[in-house]
Order: structure tokens, then sequence, then C-alpha cells
């Protein structure tokens, strides 16, 4: 049982419990609907599974931990409600995996998985809802109300957070989103901060290992950069277009800070690599003209 106390096991078991919840609050017993959100989950799951295996047989990936995938698969099962066709679950499945096991630097992913392939699927219509994050019962709480679900994954995933040293990020992205967010709406964001939505995006995918910085001397930087990120997305989609806030903040966040960890890298390789192909290329434009 020891191995199950470690934070990622615990996450994997918070995330098993809210799915379950979740599925439960949404149709009871209704057995229709609990086949149909099996059938939901395998597609997400199964193929993108199969797909690493072919990967690793052929030597094309290296060996990852089951607890990843499956925590992933898990979240985006969250994010996705069951009035979503079957072929949203098996795409955004198939195009998470895809992402983390070729989007990567030496230090590791560059971008969250399950954020990019929701951001992919909003590019063609297909907006997350959210719908296992936040819902009843609920508590009036000032201007706002605050649901028993956000309270546990407070809790819990705050816990994980903790335990990852990830706590500074939270913070950080929680003042500068109340900061931003109050100078584009002028008014409170407390409603939001209280919002079981909100918590779980900080807790369990912001604080992500594997895409935000271990240094503490990063995390206050990150974090902001998050939470100012997504109060800027919100004033986008309200005033004038469309966009999956929360993940395309965490996107454009991941993709920020792993060029700036991985800048020296980067910089060898363009001037190792891609340096001489442009230049090649200049002169060969040059003789043309």
């Amino acid at each position: 049982m020891k191995v199950w106390k470690s934070p990622i096991r615990i996450l994997l078991l918070y995330l098993c419990f809210l799915v379950v919840w979740a599925n439960f609050n949404w149709a009871g017993f209704d057995l229709n609907f609990w086949f149909t959100q099996i059938f939901h989950f395998a597609l997400l799951l199964a193929p993108g599974w199969l797909l690493y295996s072919a990967f690793l047989r052929n030597n094309v990936v290296n060996p990852t931990r089951w607890e990843h995938r499956v925590i992933t698969a898990l979240i985006l099962f969250l994010l996705f409600d069951v009035l979503f066709s079957w072929w949203v679950f098996l795409t955004v499945g198939l195009v998470t995996e895809v992402i983390q096991r070729f989007v990567r630097l030496p230090t590791g992913p560059v971008v969250n998985p399950a954020a990019t392939g929701v951001v992919a699927l909003s590019l063609f219509g297909q907006f997350p809802t959210w719908w296992g994050m936040n819902f009843g019962p609920r508590f009036e709480f000032m201007p706002g109300n605050i649901s028993l679900i956000m309270i546990f994954t407070t809790l819990i995933a705050g816990y994980v957070a903790w335990k990852y040293h990830k706590l500074l990020i939270v913070a950080a992205a929680t003042i500068s989103f109340s900061i931003v967010y109050y100078l584009i709406f002028r008014s409170s964001p407390i409603s939001i901060l209280v919002d079981g939505t909100f918590a779980f995006f900080l807790l369990v995918m912001v604080i992500e290992p594997k895409t935000s910085p271990a240094i503490q001397q990063q995390q206050a930087g990150y974090g902001g950069l998050v939470g100012g990120t997504v109060a800027v997305l919100l004033g986008a989609a309200y005033y004038s277009f469309w966009v999956e806030a929360y993940t395309s903040a965490l996107l454009m966040s991941n993709i920020v800070f792993n060029l700036y960890k991985n800048r020296m890298f980067l910089k060898n390789k363009w001037k190792s690599h891609i340096a001489p192909v442009a230049t090649n290329a200049q002169h060969f434009l040059r003789k043309l003209w």
C-alpha cells in the first residue's frame, strides 16, 4: 500500500474518484449512460496505448510510466462530456499521445499533453465543457458560490502540489489572474477563484511536474504568466473572439518557459544545424537574383 501514497498515485486515485462522482452526479445509475462513458474512456486510452506500444516495439520512443498516460486520459475525460461525438474522444486521445511522444526537448516534454490536445480540438470547434470539475452541491460564498468538489480538489490536489513543491506557481497564478482580470473586466474575480474549474486547472494541470518549473526562482514568473494570460484570453473571448482560455494560456506559458529553459540547447542547435542551411539557402537565392 505504500506505493499508493506517492503524489502521482494519490492524484491518480483522486481523478478516478472524481470521474465516478461526476458520472453519478450526471446520470445516477443509468446503465446506458455508464456504458457510453466507458466506451468514451476506452477511446481516449486504448488507441493511444496501442500507438505507444507500436512506437516502443520499433524503438521510436523511450518507455514512460503508465500513470502519466492514465492521468492524461482521466483529465481529458473530465473535460469532454458525454454529449460529444465518439470521434472527439478518439481524436483527442491520439493527438495527445503523439504530442507526448514527439514534442519534446532533452529536458522533457515541451507542452502539457492534455492542454495541447484540447487546444487542437478547439481549432475545429470542439471546445471542452470542463463538466467533471465543478458540480453540486454548492454553498453560498461572497458574490459567487463554492462547490463541495472544489473543496476536495483544493485539499487533495493541493496536497499533491505541496509534495511537488509547486504551490508558489499556484499562488503567483492566482494573484496575477486576479489583478489582470480586474483591470480588464472591472469586477471581482472571486466567483472564478472559488470555482472548481479554476482550482482543478491550477492544482492539477498547471503544476504538472514535467512541463512546469521545479526551480523556486522560476515558479513565480511562470505562475504569473499563466494566470495573467488566462485573464487576457478570457477578455479576448468576451470582447472579440472565442478561444479556450485555460488550456491556451497553459500551452503558451509552457512554450515560453521551455524556450527559456532550453535556450542554450536551442542556440547550439541553431548554430550547428539550422544556421548553415539558412546561409546556404541565402547564397543560393542571391545567385538566382
